[in-house]
């Protein structure tokens, strides 16, 4: 409700440092600025990843004046044998865990429209969302996120679209994706396996039930970071998915600095890529005029409480 969820953040933003937030089964973990609460900033992880591992990459947000949360992405539970409720995979993702996250972390900020910042699957997820619902965020960031559509690949591109769909087979087969055994992604429903599959089958960004194939709707500022190292994300599958978001304000960074390069090690030790985010946040999101417009009323059935 909204009281629980107020009492929560106020508990919160009594820590000096961080904290969980754990409203039902919602979940975000944060981190705020040491002098005042900044602009509001939403890390949505990558699939099978943890919310905890991005501690670093949170506390560096946080000290370049960010008010940053990641949000917890549910798994099928450990311990689970058989079938598992097939759910509606990114839709689900989407409504019942990104956006009341947005609703959280916003009220934890200093009243500004908040950014996301999607990782992977987390791309997906904030840019679906941002789409049917274009004022629910200022910016969008994507770091390593990027369209998993075969083509993208190059020499690898059969390999990647075999994998893909013998993903989708085995989660059909099995009820679940048992990723904590096969060496990626996690536990997940076999609605996300078979959106994310879809995705690297037909390249459209056509995830849940009544999706639109395209993000053509996106008209805000969009930050792409590539990584160094990244076989999941190369950049032309940054491009492939910055190109159904032709409305999209896009700046590009590629992150080659990295001392520990590759899909997902950045966020252990992200170096200056927290404040490159913060530098772009301030020039095309403060300065540019990123703020939606006409707030909740751009998006009626968006659950944001403010």
């Amino acid at each position: 409700t909204g009281k629980s969820t107020l009492l929560r953040c106020i508990n919160f933003l009594d820590r000096a440092d961080a904290g969980t937030i754990a409203i039902g089964d919602l979940e975000v973990l944060g981190a705020l600025p040491e002098n005042a609460p900044g602009r509001p900033v939403l890390v949505v992880p990558a699939m099978g990843v943890p919310s905890g591992y991005y501690a670093p990459f949170v506390d560096a947000l946080a000290a370049a004046g960010l008010t940053t949360g990641v949000v917890t992405l549910p798994q099928v539970p450990r311990g689970h044998r058989g079938r598992y409720p097939a759910g509606d995979g990114y839709a689900a993702l989407e409504e019942h865990v990104v956006a009341p996250a947005i609703d959280v972390v916003g009220t934890l900020g200093d009243g500004r429209d908040p950014v996301l910042v999607g990782h992977s699957l987390g791309g997906h997820l904030s840019a679906a969302l941002l789409s049917r619902h274009p004022g629910a965020a200022a910016g969008l960031v994507l770091v390593a996120s990027g369209s998993p559509h075969w083509r993208s690949y190059g020499r690898r591109a059969a390999p990647i679209l075999v994998q893909t769909q013998l993903a989708a087979a085995i989660s059909q087969v099995l009820g679940y994706w048992p990723g904590d055994r096969l060496g990626f992604g996690g536990r997940q429903t076999r609605a996300t396996i078979a959106d994310w599959a879809r995705m690297a089958r037909r390249g459209g960004l056509v995830a849940g039930l009544d999706r639109a194939p395209g993000l053509a709707p996106l008209d805000l500022p969009v930050l792409a970071v590539d990584v160094e190292g990244d076989r999941y994300t190369p950049p032309p599958s940054v491009d492939a998915l910055l190109r159904l978001m032709p409305g999209a304000r896009v700046t590009r960074h590629h992150h080659g600095e990295a001392s520990a390069p590759g899909h997902t090690r950045w966020a252990r030790d992200p170096e200056d890529l927290p404040r490159r985010i913060a530098t772009w946040i301030r020039a095309e999101v403060d300065e540019r005029g990123g703020e939606r417009a006409g707030d909740d009323a751009a998006h009626p059935d968006l659950a944001l409480g403010r």
